[in-house]
């Protein structure tokens, strides 16, 4: 599919991330009073996905670029996993104008592709090697009920609007959520380095790390953690040092690093247990954890939680920190709404700002929330953010996104 160019009314952005930030373009329009715009349209018509949907966005910025990717023309679960195919929507001068369309020989649906759907895009730039990364997992086994899932795939671009034809990194037909990031840090001994995670959900269960130094045309074997620790949603960062730190759900929220560019993986230790209120309404909500680095290298985790809720009746978002990857701070709670109220928080999106360090490091948490936790069939879905800058010390009044949905 050619690409497709939109414009963008108003200001440019002034204030954006350059680290992966879902919905990053939504929070800077509102934050700035512009008007949200749409940058990208389901034009698929295959006949096993429910149309005109576009969902789980994933969003990296450098310099004026920002690659955005996402899920086009979503399956619906009675029929099986993932979407028609993966589109991206790319701005090469700071979001006043928008081009789209789908990455290329991934699905039949999207331009010579083998695999019938796809999912779990996740967007990286390669400073060195001058080339953005798509990863994503293209979907061998189609139904609910298969005993196959996903391989692990990487498209390509120079510009961010030309993509190449994935290279599939990992064949085995197991794996679930990937996620790719690159050491952009020209004074680290990796330099160049891109690490791209995932979990064979459908094997072993490990949290799987792959390494590539060629601006990502070839990649190691995935490999675990020392202790092949199990679990999903790992986001890892890395430091301007060039150790990598992967954060990810276990059997709470975990983490394990690398010192030495991927050749080896420590083992994983506790962030912090988790608390979770559950979701009413039905909705989908895994509570897996979001990630970002300052500057400085120190890292951020958050998730949803109840812990500082009597009995547990609604969510916050909550995160910890580190500087090393291997000591975590005590959850701290963002205070959005007093923990008297009813409203119930999850599905945060974190971002940092990686010119920013210390005590004034800035940060931003997207989020879904239920003004009323405990809604039933009857909830209706907003987004808000919250934004701090001094490194969490506190946080704006939580801001309205979008809503009501239902």
């Amino acid at each position: 599919m050619f690409p497709t160019a939109l414009s963008r009314p108003g200001k440019k952005t002034g204030w954006f991330f350059a680290t992966w930030f879902a919905l990053f373009f939504c929070l800077t329009a509102a934050a700035q009073n512009n008007p949200l715009v749409k940058v990208s349209v389901d034009k698929l018509t295959n006949s096993d996905s429910v149309h005109q949907t576009e969902v789980e966005p994933a969003t990296a910025g450098w310099g004026s670029t920002i690659v955005s990717s996402f899920h086009v023309a979503r399956r619906p679960g009675t029929i099986g996993w993932g979407s028609g195919g993966i589109g991206f929507a790319t701005s090469t001068n700071a979001g006043a104008t928008w081009t789209y369309g789908l990455l290329p020989g991934l699905t039949i649906n999207s331009g010579g592709g083998t695999y019938g759907a796809a999912a779990d895009p996740s967007v990286a730039y390669d400073a060195k090697h001058g080339v953005w990364l798509i990863s994503t997992l293209p979907l061998a086994g189609l139904n609910s009920g298969s005993s196959k899932i996903g391989d692990v795939g990487i498209s390509r671009s120079r510009d961010g609007i030309h993509w190449q034809k994935p290279i599939i990194i990992d064949k085995t037909h197991l794996d679930d959520k990937n996620w790719t990031v690159c050491d952009n840090t020209s004074s680290s001994p990796y330099y160049g380095n891109c690490y791209t995670e995932w979990d064979q959900a459908y094997g072993s269960g490990d949290v799987l790390m792959s390494t590539s130094s060629d601006g990502g045309l070839t990649w190691t074997v995935g490999q675990p953690s020392q202790d092949h620790a199990f679990g999903l949603g790992g986001e890892p960062l890395v430091q301007p040092n060039g150790t990598v730190i992967v954060p990810f759900s276990g059997f709470s929220i975990e983490s394990f690093s690398s010192t030495d560019g991927g050749k080896t993986w420590g083992k994983s230790v506790t962030i912090s247990s988790v608390q979770e209120h559950g979701t009413a309404g039905g909705l989908r909500n895994t509570n897996l954890p979001t990630a970002a680095m300052d500057g400085s290298g120190k890292a951020y985790v958050a998730w949803s939680d109840c812990r500082f809720r009597s009995g547990c009746s609604a969510n916050d978002i909550v995160f910890s920190t580190s500087t090393d990857g291997k000591t975590w701070t005590a959850p701290a709670r963002i205070p959005i709404d007093p923990t008297t109220s009813t409203v119930d928080h999850f599905l945060p999106g974190l971002g940092a700002d990686y010119n920013s360090t210390g005590d004034t490091a800035h940060l931003a948490v997207i989020y879904y929330y239920y003004p009323t936790s405990q809604c039933g069939s009857s909830c209706k879905l907003y987004a808000g953010y919250t934004v701090s800058e001094d490194a969490g010390a506190t946080w704006t009044a939580g801001a309205q996104l979008a809503g009501p949905m239902q």
